[in-house]
């Protein structure tokens, strides 16, 4: 196993989970400013981290005890890179992947704002408060950096509001999938009670009039119908 690598400007994050079961872990870090490698198996997993060693470990373990016994593997030769776990929920899975040499665990429901605060948290523990700090999000001529809550197109500030800059970061967090209105509103409003999907389209008409360069036209955030929305890199 090679000594483990300093934190670089773009940290590099193995993730090891299944990415068929939905919400993925991978999405929501890349959305943070991570470098992310996602492997579907431990085996992939180890060769991963034997070949460069990364400055965080992500293991899904939700649905498997592989990435527990990985992480206790791993242990046994290389005791420096931190290990963020997502369990399932229960004391006893998470005693088990903090026992097994996990830094910190996490378990739905989270969400990807949570996830990077997290891994950030590790990063900082294990490196230094100075070594890092999370790289913008490229979409087109549209610039967003998660952390500092900026956004900007073509070199101008673009003011969001905060559910504005929550609408954005929930749609980069599922790159390429159509996002559904009561999803948008149990990430960006968990404090509504009744789910209204009209103030989703009223947000994103706002948000559509602020980002792209023909609102009435848009190519960074599109609508599908029957289902939401989702957010791409716009068409040439």
């Amino acid at each position: 196993m090679p000594a483990r690598e300093q934190a670089a400007a773009t940290p590099r994050v193995v993730v090891l989970e299944d990415v068929g079961q939905g919400y993925s872990v991978a999405a929501a870090l890349a959305t943070g400013g991570f470098d992310v490698v996602v492997v579907g198996t431990a085996a992939r997993a180890w060769r991963a981290i034997a070949r460069s060693a990364p400055a965080l470990v992500v293991l899904d373990a939700r649905t498997s005890d592989a990435a527990i016994r990985l992480l206790a593997r791993l242990r046994l030769v290389e005791s420096s890179i931190p290990a963020l776990v997502v369990c399932a929920r229960g004391e006893f899975h998470v005693v088990a992947a903090l026992e097994a040499g996990a830094a910190d665990c996490v378990s739905p429901p989270y969400v990807a704002a949570e996830l990077n605060a997290r891994a950030r948290a590790l990063l900082r523990r294990a490196y230094g408060p100075t070594h890092w700090q999370p790289m913008p999000i490229r979409i087109g001529r549209l610039v967003v950096c998660p952390l500092s809550r900026e956004a900007s197109r073509d070199g101008v500030p673009v003011r969001l509001s905060p559910k504005e800059h929550g609408l954005l970061l929930a749609l980069l967090e599922s790159p390429g999938r159509a996002v559904g209105r009561r999803e948008l509103l149990a990430r960006v409003w968990p404090e509504r009670a009744v789910p209204n999907g009209r103030t989703v389209d009223m947000h994103i008409a706002w948000l559509r009039q602020k980002i792209e360069v023909d609102h009435r036209r848009p190519q960074i955030i599109r609508t599908v119908q029957a289902v939401g929305y989702l957010i791409a890199p716009p068409r040439e």
